[in-house]
Order: C-alpha cells, then sequence, then structure tokens
C-alpha cells in the first residue's frame, strides 16, 4: 500500500473529534483555500467601504450645499427668487439627487460574494473541531498558555491579546467545551490582571464579562469551589443590573459547598471534559506514552549508539536504475533499525500529486475491526483521496517503478496511492494498517497488506 501525507508538520500525533458538515478543519488544504477566500473577501469588502465612503461624501456635499438662514420661512419666501429656489431644490435635488443617493446600492458585489462561497464556510462542528484540535496541541505537546498568548508560536510574533483569549473562550463556551473555555477565559483574566492589553488596541472587553462567563464554565466543568472564588470576585465590580443575580449565585454556590470548603479546605472534584487520546485499539497500553512524548521531542540516543547513525546511498546491481540514481537513505535508530528514504519523489511529482488529488479530498475512513466497514473515527483525523495510474500516465508509473526499485517488492496488486492531508491537530493514532481476522479483506485474492510505503511532505 502506498501513502503520502501532506501536513503542517513532519509527524502530526494529536486528535480532535467532531463530525459531519463540511470537515474543514480536518484539512490544511481546506484551511488554505478558507484562507484565500477571506482575502479574496477582503478586497471585495474594501471596494464596498470606498463606495460607501464617496457616497456619504456626495450627501455631505449636498447637505453643506443648502443655505443657512436666520429668517422665518414667511421673511425667506417673500423673495421670488427664493421661492423659486425652495422649488427646485425640492424637485431636483430633495426629490431625485438625495433620493439616488441615499438608495444607491453597492452591496452588490459584497452580497454576491458571500452567496457563492457561503457552501464553502466552516460550520458549527468545523468550530468544535477546531477548538478540541487546539486543545489537543496544548495536551500533547504540554504548551503552557503564556507561551501561546505571547506570540512565540505564532508566524508573526505577534501577542494574542485579552480580547481574542476571550474571544476563543467564548467560543468553547457556545461549544459546551468547558474545560477549553476555562483554560482560555483564565488566560483573558491573567492578561487582563497584568494590564496586557496596554500592549494592543483599547480593549472592547471588561473584566466582569470574563469573570462572568468563567464562572459558568467553572460551574460546568466541575469546579464549584472555583466557581464561588470568582462569584466573590466578580461581586467587587458587579453592575447594578446584574447584582440579583450574581448574589443569587454566590447563595447558590454557599449551599452546595461543605463548611470545609467554604473555609478554604477543599477538596479537588474537578471532572475531565473528555480523555485526553482517542478510541484506536492502543489506548490503555504503555505505549501511549511513549507516543506522546515522541511527538514532544525526538528521543536521544547515548552518544556510543549515535555514533552508529550514519546515511548512505543505496543501488542495487540488479536493478539498472538505483545504479544510475541510487536511493538516499539516513539511518534513524539503531535497535530496533529504522531508517528514511531522503528525496524518492521530486518537486513536479509531489506538487502534481497534490493537484489531483485536492479534487477527491473527502472526510477519511479507517477500518473498524469489528464490522469490517470503513467510517469515520475519532482516532483518524484527516481528508483523503485515491489516485491511480489512469489519473496521470506519466508520473504514477514512474512512481511505482522507483517503490519497486527500492524496495524490491512488485508493485501489480499494490493499492492505488492514498493522499492524506491534515488540518487543525490532524492526525492518525497508532494502528494496524493490515487487516485482521480476514485472509482477503481488500479484496481481487491478492491475500492481505505486508508492507506500507509512506512519503511525508510538508505544504
Amino acid at each position: 500500500m502506498q501513502f503520502i501525507w501532506l501536513s503542517l508538520f513532519c509527524f502530526v500525533c494529536v486528535s480532535i473529534v467532531a463530525h459531519g458538515g463540511n470537515d474543514l478543519f480536518t484539512s490544511v488544504m481546506d484551511l488554505r483555500e478558507l484562507y484565500g477566500h477571506e482575502q479574496e473577501m477582503k478586497s471585495v469588502l474594501k471596494k464596498y467601504l470606498d463606495s460607501e465612503e464617496n457616497k456619504l461624501k456626495k450627501i455631505r456635499e449636498f447637505y453643506e450645499s443648502l443655505p443657512n438662514s436666520d429668517n422665518t420661512a414667511i421673511e425667506y419666501i417673500k423673495g421670488p427668487i427664493n421661492s423659486f429656489a425652495i422649488l427646485k431644490r425640492a424637485k431636483r435635488d430633495w426629490d431625485s439627487k438625495l433620493s439616488d443617493l441615499v438608495y444607491e446600492d453597492n452591496t452588490h458585489d459584497l452580497m454576491a460574494f458571500v452567496a457563492e462561497k457561503r457552501h464553502k464556510f466552516p460550520n458549527e462542528g468545523d468550530l468544535k473541531g477546531g477548538l478540541i484540535g487546539l486543545k489537543r496541541l496544548l495536551d500533547t505537546y504540554k504548551l503552557p498558555m503564556p507561551e501561546i498568548t505571547n506570540g512565540s508560536l505564532s508566524l508573526d510574533n505577534r501577542p494574542i491579546s485579552a480580547d481574542e483569549c476571550f474571544e476563543i473562550g467564548t467560543e468553547a463556551y457556545k461549544q459546551e467545551l468547558w474545560e477549553m473555555a476555562v483554560i482560555w477565559l483564565e488566560e483573558a483574566l491573567r492578561l487582563k490582571e497584568e494590564g496586557h492589553e496596554r500592549l494592543h488596541k483599547e480593549s472592547q472587553v471588561t473584566m466582569f464579562e470574563v469573570l462572568d462567563y468563567l464562572v459558568y464554565s467553572q460551574y460546568k466543568m466541575g469546579n464549584t469551589y472555583g466557581a464561588y472564588i470568582t462569584t466573590l470576585k466578580l461581586l467587587k465590580i458587579v453592575p447594578d443590573w446584574a447584582q440579583s443575580r450574581i448574589e443569587g449565585n454566590l447563595a447558590y454556590f454557599r449551599g452546595i459547598l461543605t463548611p470545609e470548603e467554604l473555609e478554604g479546605n477543599r477538596v479537588e472534584d474537578v471532572k475531565e471534559e473528555f480523555s485526553p487520546m482517542g478510541t484506536s485499539l492502543f489506548w490503555g497500553s504503555d505505549d501511549v506514552n511513549t507516543y506522546e512524548t515522541l511527538c514532544r521531542e525526538p528521543q536521544k540516543l547515548p552518544p556510543e549508539r549515535e555514533r552508529k547513525l550514519k546515511c548512505f546511498y543505496y543501488s542495487n546491481s540488479k536493478t539498472l536504475n538505483l545504479l544510475y540514481n541510487p536511493a538516499k537513505i539516513e539511518m534513524l535508530h539503531d535497535t530496533p533499525r529504522i531508517y528514511s528514504l531522503r528525496q524518492v519523489l521530486s518537486e513536479v511529482q509531489m506538487t502534481r500529486i497534490e493537484e489531483l488529488g485536492k479534487q477527491k479530498l473527502y472526510r477519511a475512513t479507517a477500518r473498524n475491526h469489528l464490522s469490517g466497514k470503513f467510517e469515520p473515527a475519532d482516532y483518524r483525523i484527516a481528508k483523503s483521496s485515491w489516485l491511480s495510474n489512469n489519473d496521470d500516465m506519466e508520473i504514477f508509473p514512474i512512481v511505482n517503478q522507483r517503490l519497486e526499485d527500492i524496495t524490491g517488492l512488485e508493485m501489480d496488486t499494490a493499492e492505488d496511492l492514498q493522499l492524506g492531508v491534515y488540518g487543525i491537530g490532524g492526525h492518525y493514532e497508532p494502528h494496524y494498517d493490515h487487516a485482521r481476522n480476514k485472509k482477503d479483506a481488500y479484496g481481487g485474492g491478492f491475500g492481505n497488506r505486508i508492507a506500507t510505503i509512506l512519503f511525508y511532505v510538508s505544504l
């Protein structure tokens, strides 16, 4: 079997859970296309704003052209010229010119663009999937919130403001992802308390709003004591219109907390929102810790073992192609021996495969080991497509021949090439890549999979 994986990272191993809709969060190609739509939208919106500003300019010019007079109506219309002038203005200017300006519609291009692209917009499932993807990244890579909000992980090193943290927190609140809401609302609170909004434009979010959302999120997450403490903070800044509601919340928390907890001697009762990993067959095994650790940082070998690692060219004397163009191989690990093939695909081949594959992308599925059917799975978050020799009779025969030369395996019974594309936190958890309990699971009488070849391509 052949795979090509396109991802934001060399290897992405975090998970998100969401189904249905456009599944935009599962594919970096979809997210890249969405970014392009946003830039188009910005251009169309700029054109609309320019038109509206020009329209307002003309209306202001009309307003300033009207005569200023301290006379009464009777005094003004005594002059015949004035009388004719007001008749003219009412007919030619007020009725025609001003009406045309006021009712001029500059929204056509903007609304047409929105209507055309609307079906490609993300839905609620995409927002929820994206939020869980962020949570997976935080959990798997052990990223502290200050490291994220100080801008060290963004391409432009721009710090994230308290308002932006609040927006992410309230979106998680709407999706009922309470743990995620608490994380981002607490960070918004920290930034406001430390005065970080001075680094950004004037903050539009009040301390009361942050604390108000945080209280309910803490309560729904199971941290009743934390919600009680946050409510005490709220009472110090609560506006009059919310006074009775906040006091009612405080009374409620006092009624369900024990005297020991109210005195500060509480027992942690915070509930986990969801399992930090997915639902593949491997979870619960000791391999999971190793899996997560390798996601965060490569395993460092002792110097005496690291010295054994090497890079070399491989040429099979029985294969003429390899004599002229040997395979580039890097030894990554000694025990067990792990090798990586370098630059098997050319830039032209990778570009062509991407062009063909993105036209067929759909939500990736995995074989259910009980039913044998392919279906969306929480432990495989990506989009994929299948490509055969018929899709490009020039590129794929060359690729297949190259693989046959390097591996020594015939490609006659190989499956089609599968293109896998990851999005926010996309990954494929550890799994068996061959079918179990079935001798001819893939049809055709060719038996089971004996090898999988994967190409990693960073976009």
